[in-house]
């Protein structure tokens, strides 16, 4: 639903609730109720999601996945409210394997999610993230790369761009691997922290996101040959204050290079 057709909705049932409270003062008592209800539940909803989130980009992956795992579990009223979507759950706990390095359930999790049905928030980041897994496998490139046209279609977030470089090193074809380095470097949103997709605004961290643009710049240099561009950008990614697969990666390729 459009948020002209959220509103347009709001309007008819405020006006309906309103003109039912003139002739039922109960009616309108038990409404007010039910709408301050509503209302704490979305507060505790909102605190306990925002708590997770930020443990997942902290690197805190256990207690993440305990915070999202007991709001799936206890869920149901938030689905049924529409206060919480439990996709968009099950999607975060793919992020969290993912970051954790764990890169099987982290597919595994996503493959419980229709990718037709996919929040439009996180749209792109699924099919993003989807592809990393497999490459970081080695897994079906094939379909790796299914993803990451998916990618390119779903969203305007440039970062995609980087991991089709990472695809294309995985197949030693360096000049397109270039190409999308270069379209990255150049993208005008590539500082961009927030993002539109549909009608939500996705804001992505700014600290994971600068590890991981380094982390695959530096990954592309060292398959170009250039050592030390590579331990420069690698380097930004090793100090990462998260702790994540892309820090650690970051840190043993650097030491590997020095």
């Amino acid at each position: 639903m459009s948020q002209i057709a959220r509103l347009v909705l709001g309007a008819v049932l405020g006006l309906a609730i309103g003109i039912f409270s003139v002739h039922n003062p109960r009616f309108g008592i038990i409404l007010f109720f039910l709408w301050i209800v509503r209302v704490a539940l979305l507060l505790v909803f909102q605190r306990s999601y925002v708590e997770a989130v930020q443990l997942l980009n902290e690197g805190k992956f256990e207690l993440a996945l305990a915070k999202y795992e007991g709001l799936l579990a206890r869920g149901k009223l938030f689905f049924w409210l529409k206060l919480l979507d439990e996709r968009l759950l099950i999607y975060n706990i793919a992020v969290i394997y993912h970051q954790w390095g764990r890169f099987e359930e982290s597919i595994a999790w996503l493959d419980k999610l229709d990718p037709k049905k996919v929040p439009k928030a996180v749209t792109q980041p699924y099919h993003a993230t989807y592809a990393v897994n497999l490459l970081y496998l080695k897994g079906d490139l094939d379909l790796a790369k299914e993803h990451l046209d998916q990618a390119a279609i779903t969203g305007t977030m440039p970062f995609f761009l980087l991991i089709y470089s990472y695809f294309y090193q995985l197949q030693h074809d360096f000049e397109h691997a270039k190409s999308y380095v270069d379209q990255y470097l150049e993208h005008p949103n590539r500082y961009r922290e927030t993002y539109r997709q549909g009608n939500v605004r996705l804001k992505w961290d700014k600290v994971y996101v600068t590890t991981a643009e380094n982390f695959y710049l530096g990954l592309y240099y060292q398959a170009v040959g250039d050592v030390e561009k590579a331990k420069e950008y690698l380097f930004v990614s090793a100090m990462s204050p998260y702790d994540n697969f892309l820090k650690r990666e970051a840190y043993r390729i650097y030491n590997s290079l020095a």
